[in-house]
């Protein structure tokens, strides 16, 4: 036997729990614009394999995020 929830019944506390936030449209742009970035730098990543250009400046651009990261970590 399937059971359906009855929406009514489950309360916004019930949902969320207090750790989850509800979805806005803030969140949903921030998301896809994050999605678009990864998706872009997996198209640099991957097309470096093949140019070796570009796989110049991406292992330059590696080695100025680790150093700027163990700069402002203090290493």
């Amino acid at each position: 036997m399937v059971t359906k929830l009855n929406p009514q019944v489950i309360t916004d506390d019930m949902m969320y729990e207090g750790s989850i936030e509800p979805i806005t449209d803030e969140a949903v742009k921030q998301l896809l614009k994050d999605i678009k970035e990864e998706e872009m730098w997996n198209d640099i990543r991957n097309e470096a394999k093949s140019n070796s250009t570009l796989q110049s400046a991406l292992e330059e651009c590696i080695i100025i995020y680790k150093l700027s990261k163990e700069y402002k970590d203090g290493i």
